[in-house]
């Protein structure tokens, strides 16, 4: 957090001084905003017990996955309780749990109805989970299979990189470039593993250039299909093509920079990495 919030500030920063270049005021823009969300919070109206019943899955998946880390904040990782949460309710197994609530918390007990019904799951798009999945296992048989180092060492040997500042930059355009044809999510698997790897093989510390991918792969900003983000706003009809192209690249350019400096010059301050 110490190390992404003057990152945040940095950004947050440029897009206030690029709006009002662009004549578009901070306060009228938030008025405006503030009133849409009023509009479109009344047309919703008050919550229906499928709405209730997602809120309470979702805050009891949250709970079961914070659950270890308060015990370890609070008792240490060595007390009893913390051992217990960490191998009994993993991350998946948390999951799992909140899901399965909405299997079984009812929205209309005498007709048998439930939050999730099995024909409403089969119309998920499941090729969402197994994009995510599949970034995750790629980034771990990149390790595995030895991919992450062989490409490592030729990166290092072929760019000549072997300081920490170049090491990190090399990191943040190349996640930056990935995550604007994949999610942020597979951007970050695919990068970290060999960011890792290059750095390894200069003789580096590799906590600055796997930090820098990581956050950098959160950076697409130039295409609809970059980001969730992208895709609701483009898909507003106001945004032209070549003004998300235009702009998009300007803050790439910029987030870069914040996520670069950042990195190079306060996580090593913060994480004494080097």
């Amino acid at each position: 957090m110490i190390v992404a919030l003057p990152i945040t500030l940095t950004m947050w920063g440029w897009m206030v001084w690029r709006l009002r270049k662009l004549g578009v005021g901070l306060e009228s823009a938030l008025a405006a905003l503030k009133g849409k969300l009023a509009e479109q919070r009344i047309a919703l109206g008050p919550w229906s017990s499928g709405q209730r019943n997602t809120m309470i899955a979702f805050g009891v998946t949250v709970a079961l996955w914070v659950a270890p880390g308060v015990v370890a904040l609070v008792g240490g990782r060595d007390h009893p309780w913390y051992g217990w949460l960490a191998s009994t309710l993993p991350e998946g197994v948390s999951a799992l749990l909140g899901a399965g609530l909405l299997f079984v918390l009812p929205t209309d007990l005498k007709r048998h109805r439930f939050t999730l019904s099995w024909e409403d799951a089969a119309r998920i798009d499941w090729w969402i989970v197994f994009l995510y999945g599949g970034g995750m296992a790629l980034g771990g048989l990149a390790f595995q299979t030895g991919l992450a180092e062989a490409a490592g060492r030729a990166l290092t040997e072929a760019l000549g990189i072997d300081t920490p500042f170049s090491l990190v930059l090399t990191a943040t355009v190349s996640a930056t470039a990935l995550s604007e044809m994949t999610s942020n999510t597979s951007a970050a698997n695919m990068v970290v593993p060999v960011a890792i790897a290059f750095a390894q093989s200069a003789g580096a510390d590799p906590t600055l250039p796997a930090l820098g991918a990581t956050m950098a792969a959160s950076l697409g900003f130039l295409l609809p299909v970059s980001t969730p983000t992208n895709a609701i706003v483009y898909s507003s009809g106001r945004i032209p093509l070549r003004f998300m192209l235009r702009y998009g690249a300007l803050l790439d350019i910029a987030g870069i920079l914040a996520v670069t400096a950042g990195v190079a010059l306060v996580a090593p301050l913060v994480l004494g990495a080097h």
